[in-house]
């Protein structure tokens, strides 16, 4: 075995650990209940009698003032695994998302898997993202709503070894839905309110080779870009930020604001990158940030599990 392998293996089995590892403290963390232990303060109910009494809408069985979205992460679509990845993903398009027919489709990255046969060397496949291209073709859904039906953005395994958004082997730019890979600020408005995604490129400005890109990056630049669709999305009813790299496994550069002033009107932060870790227990990453006031909801993925998750906004009452 060759030096290089020798290296890549090492370095694979060193970062499993790790991530491991690290899934324990997350499912912990993610355990705890999903309330903040501020204590607010007390609120005298108010008689349905007195003028006072607010006229807010009941909720009911009607579809009135319902936004609906779909929320899926790493499809992984492989060239070399003929199980799951793609089959998942193609079956999600025909069959639950024509079910759920939600107003909004998004995928938080890793579309495709981009490794060699062996899978230990990471490179991208044109095929991987020819295949992908194909699938979304074989539908309306880019086109849907003058193409604001269907969102994609980048994850680690789309940014190996491409070494700027420039780069040859960005076949994001070429063959991915949005085709921007800084990310993209959509809003969407209807009769009963207008909501907001805004999605960030956690993926390092210089794409490293597996294990090295695990973690996501957003230096000033970046931070600057996500401020300026965020200020874009002031006076939405609600915001919803999504990333692939969840915020436990993103490092942020020196900006004016720290991310966490900067997504103070962030309701809810969706992201993928974990899986379900090892064992499952990853399965529930779910946490209430409850200094910066958002839900921070990572998602299994397509490529074994075929998870996704159906979001409905009810008269602004947010539930999964």
């Amino acid at each position: 075995m060759s030096r290089h392998r020798i290296a890549n293996t090492v370095g694979l089995v060193l970062a499993t650990l790790v991530c491991w590892l690290y899934g324990l403290h997350l499912y912990h963390a993610a355990n705890r209940p999903l309330y903040s232990d501020v204590k607010l303060p007390s609120i005298e109910p108010v008689s349905p009698h007195s003028t006072e009494h607010t006229m807010d809408p009941v909720l009911s069985d009607s579809n009135d003032g319902i936004l609906t979205f779909v929320h899926a992460s790493d499809l992984h679509i492989s060239k070399y695994v003929a199980t799951g990845g793609l089959v998942h993903f193609q079956h999600f398009l025909r069959t639950a998302v024509p079910l759920v027919s939600p107003r909004l489709v998004v995928v938080t990255g890793d579309l495709t898997d981009g490794k060699d046969k062996q899978k230990l060397i990471s490179q991208q496949q044109l095929e991987e993202w020819q295949a992908y291209k194909r699938a979304l073709s074989q539908t309306d859904y880019v086109q849907r709503f003058n193409g604001t039906f269907y969102r994609d953005q980048r994850g680690n395994h789309d940014c190996f070894n491409v070494f700027s958004q420039a780069s040859s082997e960005n076949y994001f730019g070429m063959y991915s839905a949005v085709g921007d890979s800084s990310g993209y600020m959509l809003r969407i408005d209807e009769p009963f309110g207008t909501y907001s995604f805004v999605a960030s490129d956690g993926c390092p400005r210089h794409g490293f080779a597996r294990p090295l890109n695990f973690f996501g990056y957003l230096d000033a630049r970046d931070m600057q870009l996500l401020e300026s669709r965020l200020e874009e999305a002031r006076g939405s009813s609600h915001v919803f930020m999504l990333n692939h790299y969840p915020v436990s496994t993103m490092v942020y550069g020196k900006y004016r604001k720290e991310f966490g002033e900067l997504v103070r009107q962030v309701s809810v932060f969706l992201c993928g990158h974990l899986h379900e870790l090892v064992g499952g227990i990853g399965a529930q990453l779910q946490a209430y940030k409850a200094r910066e006031g958002y839900w921070e909801l990572e998602i299994g993925d397509m490529k074994e599990h075929a998870v996704y998750r159906v979001y409905a906004v009810d008269h602004d009452i947010v539930s999964f």
